[in-house]
C-alpha cells in the first residue's frame, strides 16, 4: 500500500493528470464545430465521417435501445440531422472519454466498474430530473452527459491509490458526500471536484459540464441559487448513491425523498421516478458497451 503524504500524493496525481492523452484530433474538431453557431449536420458529418471507429460508435448508438429510432440508420448525415449537433457531440464526447479512461489502468476492476455503473445511474438520473423539471428535449442530453462524466476526477485516485479508495469507502458511512470529497482532501491532499476541473480544462470540456464536476458537492438550497446543470447533478449524485444503498437494510429511506424534493419534484413522483430509472439505466448501457 503506498503511504505517500497528501502532498506527495497531490503531486502524483497532478503528473498523472499531465500524462493522460489528450482527446483524439477528431473530438476536438468536433467540440470547435459544435461551439459555431452557424454551423451545419454537413460540417460536423465531414469530421466524423474521417473517423471510422467514431463513426461506428456513434451509428451504433444512435440505432440502440437508448434511442430505439424505429427503423436503423446509416446515414451519418441524416443521424446528425434527426438528433441534432449538440446531441450527436455529447454522444461522441462521452464514448471518446470512455475509451481514453478506460485505458488509464486502474488496477482495481470490481472498483472502476463500480465507478462506471455509479456515472451511468447518476447521468441517468440526472436526465430524469431535468425532464421532471420541464427542460426541453434537445437539452436533455447535455443534463446526461454531466452527470455520467461527474466523478471523472475520481479516475487518478482509484487508478493510483485503489487500496487506500477502497479504505475510504469501506470506513465512510456518512450519507453526505460532500463530508467524503473532504476526506479525500484530507488523505490525498486534493479531491474529486478539483481533479475533475483540471481534467475538464485539459480538455476543454465546456462551461456547463466544467462547472457540473466542479460543483456537484456545493449543494445550494435550489437551481436559482447556482448551476443548473451541477445542482440536478448533485440531487442526481445523492439519488444514484441512496439507491445503492437501499440495498442494505441500514439505508435511509428519506434520503432519495430530500433529494427529489431539493430538485424541485414532487415525491410522489418516486415510485415513477424509480422504474423509469431502472429501464431507462439498462438501455444507457451501450455507453459502457461502445468501448
Amino acid at each position: 500500500m503506498n503511504k505517500a503524504l497528501p502532498q506527495e500524493m497531490k503531486e502524483e496525481i497532478g503528473s498523472y493528470i499531465r500524462r493522460m492523452p489528450s482527446l483524439s484530433t477528431t473530438m476536438s474538431k468536433v467540440l470547435e464545430i459544435c461551439k459555431n453557431p452557424l454551423a451545419s449536420a454537413n460540417d460536423l458529418n465531414r469530421v466524423i465521417s474521417l473517423d471510422p471507429v467514431l463513426t461506428g460508435k456513434v451509428l451504433k448508438l444512435i440505432n440502440s435501445a437508448y434511442y430505439a429510432p424505429g427503423e436503423p440508420i446509416t446515414s451519418l448525415t441524416r443521424a446528425i440531422i434527426i438528433l441534432g449537433l449538440n446531441t450527436i457531440k455529447n454522444l461522441a464526447l462521452s464514448s471518446a472519454i470512455v475509451g481514453t479512461m478506460r485505458g488509464q489502468g486502474a488496477s482495481s476492476s470490481g472498483l472502476m466498474n463500480d465507478f462506471w455503473l455509479h456515472s451511468l445511474s447518476t447521468g441517468v438520473i440526472t436526465r430524469l430530473l431535468a425532464a421532471y423539471r420541464g427542460v426541453p428535449s434537445q437539452e436533455r442530453e447535455e443534463y446526461f452527459v454531466a452527470g455520467f462524466l461527474h466523478d471523472l476526477g475520481k479516475i487518478p485516485l482509484l487508478s493510483l491509490y485503489p487500496d487506500r479508495y477502497r479504505e475510504l469507502l469501506r470506513d465512510f458511512r456518512e450519507p453526505d458526500q460532500g463530508a467524503r470529497h473532504r476526506q479525500e482532501e484530507e488523505i490525498f491532499g486534493v479531491g474529486h471536484c478539483q481533479i475533475g476541473t483540471l481534467i475538464a480544462g485539459k480538455w476543454h470540456l465546456g462551461p456547463q459540464i466544467t462547472r457540473a464536476l466542479r460543483d456537484h458537492h456545493l449543494n445550494p438550497t435550489g437551481p436559482d441559487n447556482g448551476d443548473t446543470y451541477a445542482f440536478l447533478v448533485g440531487q442526481a449524485d445523492g439519488i444514484a448513491h441512496a439507491l445503492h444503498r437501499q440495498q442494505a437494510p441500514s439505508a435511509p429511506p428519506t434520503v432519495i425523498d430530500d433529494h427529489v424534493r431539493r430538485a424541485g419534484i414532487d415525491p410522489a413522483a418516486i415510485p415513477a421516478l424509480a422504474d423509469l430509472v431502472t429501464r431507462e439505466l439498462e438501455k444507457a448501457k451501450i455507453f459502457l458497451e461502445l468501448n
